[in-house]
């Protein structure tokens, strides 16, 4: 199992369902998110932020299509899943740092209070 069944009908009884999930695969691929964030805070200041926001999202993009294609309950899914999360980890991560760095102060002040109206309304 890859993924998360939330729900699974019970063949015999058509009242009852059941919530199970597959901890082990779960915590596996929660172990990517650290090793997401561990890769990106040493590849940060070597190789640039913007080729390395490039180059995750394009390569998550591809493994998340070989996800889509490929899907089974196999170790070879299991590692795209990895995999990819690993690379949008980064990519996240990456989004944070940046933007502070690309508008001035003032701006990102006055954007950031002009969405926070909008958004009430």
């Amino acid at each position: 199992m890859v993924g998360t069944d939330l729900f699974e009908e019970d063949l015999n009884d058509d009242a009852s369902s059941t919530c199970s999930f597959d901890y082990p695969a779960e915590v596996y691929l929660s172990l990517a998110e650290f090793v997401g964030i561990s890769a990106g805070m040493m590849m940060i200041d070597k190789i640039g932020r913007i080729s390395i926001m490039i180059w995750t999202s394009t390569v998550s993009v591809v493994f998340i299509a070989l996800i889509a294609a490929y899907h089974s309950e196999s170790t070879l899914s299991f590692t795209f899943i990895f995999i990819s999360r690993s690379l949008a980890c980064i990519y996240s991560g990456l989004v944070w740092v940046m933007t502070p760095e690309m508008y001035p102060t003032r701006m990102r002040v006055s954007s950031h209070s002009f969405f926070y109206i909008v958004s009430r309304y």
